[in-house]
């Protein structure tokens, strides 16, 4: 989809490792969301992910800090970090040696970053995860598709047994 790179350049730092790593992230996990719990709906994806900024920014209101200085950073962790909470207790291994359960990887990727990207810059990761947990509790992840769905293309269902 067109709207994947152009989300993850909105407020970018410019373009280098940073945004490459950013790009390469958002892209992952937004396509596994996509393909899992958003299938055949890419508008109710792309509410979620408006919904996403929307209470990044509002967290950083709240918290009366600066607005974050790179939406990219703290959106890329908002699908992180929903895509984290899909199967939480899944078995994963971060960089190859890194064995965790799929729910820390988020906070593992932000523990990482920070000495990349500083301190401020931290904060508007933190701000990503917080939207996703947020996002959430309040309303929930939709149910994912079968692979059966998923293959098929199909949403409405299994058909209806026969009798």
């Amino acid at each position: 989809h067109l709207w994947r790179p152009i989300t993850a350049v909105f407020c970018a730092d410019g373009l280098g490792i940073d945004f490459a790593l950013q790009l390469w992230f958002f892209g992952s996990f937004s396509s596994l969301l996509e393909r899992r719990h958003f299938h055949n709906t890419p508008f109710k994806y792309a509410a979620a992910l408006l919904g996403g900024t929307l209470l990044i920014g509002l967290q950083a209101l709240v918290l009366e800090g600066e607005a974050p200085l790179s939406l990219s950073h703290s959106l890329t962790l908002f699908v992180v970090t929903l895509w984290s909470r899909t199967e939480p207790l899944k078995p994963v291994t971060l960089l190859h040696s890194i064995p965790t359960r799929v729910t820390y990887a988020p906070w593992y990727i932000a523990a990482a970053a920070l000495p990349l990207t500083g301190v401020r810059l931290g904060y508007c990761n933190l701000f990503g995860i917080g939207a996703a947990l947020l996002f959430e509790a309040l309303l929930g992840l939709p149910l994912p598709a079968s692979a059966k769905e998923l293959r098929s293309g199909n949403q409405t269902g299994p058909p209806p047994r026969g009798g």
